[in-house]
């Protein structure tokens, strides 16, 4: 889902872009399906947003790339955070496929949350683990948008707070065990 975004939300400094869910089956093209303008890519080209995203890796592996970052495996359990303004590329590998859940979001807040020590362009793989918890607050957050996309932008903007808390709380457990963050 790709939605509009009102003043208001602009003045309340939150707000959701895009959000959704795909499952991508072992040999599938990649991405599936083309996507509005703004957000279609490719392999070959990659391509720059101009807003936050976060895309969280439930199932597959693949790989993830971005300005200043090398080539890195993906695994289901990991979150990247695209930010603004820097170019990214990634990809289900074919042989396994995968499951993705993402937000789309800007804003004032985004910009002061997305920052170190919370996230940091330079380091925008998470491991979080696979969590179904986690996946439910994402598809939860796409259901209400399918059902109603105009329907409650404000508190969208409480979904989107409550998910990158949650990738949070599961990085920093993550680098307690061992993990990724």
């Amino acid at each position: 889902s790709y939605l509009p975004v009102l003043a208001t939300q602009r003045r309340w400094g939150l707000f959701l872009t895009d959000c959704g869910y795909t499952a991508i089956g072992p040999g599938t093209p990649y991405p599936p399906q083309r996507h509005p303008d703004a957000f279609h890519f490719d392999w070959q080209h990659g391509r720059t947003l101009d807003e936050y995203q976060v895309v969280y890796i439930t199932r597959g592996r693949g790989v993830f790339e971005a300005q200043g970052v090398r080539r890195q495996e993906v695994q289901a359990g990991d979150v990247f955070v695209l930010f603004p303004g820097v170019w990214h590329r990634y990809a289900p590998d074919p042989k396994t496929g995968w499951d993705e859940q993402w937000i789309g979001f800007n804003g004032a807040v985004a910009e002061r949350l997305l920052k170190p020590p919370f996230f940091r362009p330079s380091r925008p793989l998470v491991r979080v683990g696979v969590d179904e918890a986690l996946r439910l607050l994402f598809h939860a957050l796409v259901d209400a948008v399918d059902r109603n996309p105009a329907g409650a932008p404000l508190s969208a903007a409480g979904d989107v707070l409550r998910i990158l808390g949650v990738i949070q709380e599961r990085s920093q457990g993550a680098d307690e065990a061992g993990g990724v963050s």
